[in-house]
């Protein structure tokens, strides 16, 4: 649970990243990504925690919008994925794109 990796202090939310392995080194620039993308969201104490999916107007996971997605990352052609793009080249532009 994203709870049990952190605590309130003071009022502001401190994390406490415990794993049940040491991440490769592969791992470290995606965690460093991560962290950098969670930092942007203010936390607020008090306040339950919903999620909300940018890749739909009213924030609702659906495939529709999921295989748009896709189509759209993958130049129209979800099915095979266009084996030339790097196979990271989907989830980058998913991040930066839908998240």
């Amino acid at each position: 649970m994203v709870g049990d990796m952190g605590s309130w202090d003071e009022g502001s939310w401190r994390w406490a990243w415990r794993w049940r392995r040491g991440l490769f080194e592969r791992e470290i620039n995606n965690f460093n990504a991560l962290v950098s993308l969670i930092n942007r969201v203010p936390l607020k104490q008090g306040v339950q925690d919903s999620w909300r999916w940018t890749g739909a107007l009213r924030g609702r996971y659906g495939t529709k919008e999921a295989y748009n997605i896709l189509a759209d990352s993958c130049g129209n052609d979800p099915i095979n994925l266009n084996k030339e793009r790097d196979s990271n080249s989907f989830g980058t532009g998913l991040r930066h794109q839908r998240l």
